[in-house]
Order: structure tokens, then C-alpha cells, then sequence
């Protein structure tokens, strides 16, 4: 088994596990994702954003993206496209069944 591979197993077993989590206690699980998860993705995100120059050019753009993407939704749909883009850079069985899963 490639690293890949474990990669995504290990995913895809931590996503059952939050999924279980959630179904036993479901506030509790979006309280420890809003108030620890939520903000430790940003501070990593930030600067990985900041070495691709990923930033608005011009100030008043953000107000647009604040009022698109500052949602549930948007956290959903940017982790499945990484997770889909992964899997279709790999090419990995287990890559595509993370897809499912999530």
C-alpha cells in the first residue's frame, strides 16, 4: 500500500468516526468544529494562501466573496473539491471511495 493510499484510508476512516461522533452527539460535535477546528484550518490556510499569492488585488473585492463564502457551504464544497482533485491527481481506488464517503 502506497502512501496515497494509506492517506486516504486514514481519511476515510476519520470521516465514519466524525460521522458516528455526530450521529451520538451532534452539538457537541459542531461546537469542537466551530470553535477548535474552524479557526486551526484558517491559521494553516492563511499562509499556504499567502505563498500562491491567493489574495483579492483590490480591497472591495472581498466584500463579495464575504457575502458568498462565509458560510457551511463553502467549507463543504472547497474540502470536496480538494478531496476530488487529490483523488483525480492520484488516480487512487481509495482516493475516489473518500470522495463517496465524504
Amino acid at each position: 500500500m502506497n502512501v496515497g493510499q494509506r492517506l486516504d484510508n486514514i481519511n476515510i476512516g476519520l470521516m465514519l468516526l466524525a460521522l458516528l461522533f455526530s450521529r451520538l452527539a451532534p452539538f457537541e460535535n459542531f461546537l469542537i468544529a466551530f470553535a477548535v477546528l474552524g479557526p486551526l484550518h484558517y491559521v494553516t490556510e492563511i499562509s499556504w494562501l499567502k505563498d500562491r499569492n491567493f489574495f483579492m488585488p483590490r480591497a472591495h473585492d472581498k466584500w463579495a466573496l464575504l457575502l458568498l463564502f462565509v458560510t457551511l457551504i463553502h467549507v463543504y464544497v472547497f474540502t470536496g473539491a480538494f478531496v476530488l482533485s487529490g483523488a483525480m491527481k492520484n488516480g487512487i481506488k481509495s482516493g475516489y471511495i473518500a470522495v463517496a464517503v465524504f
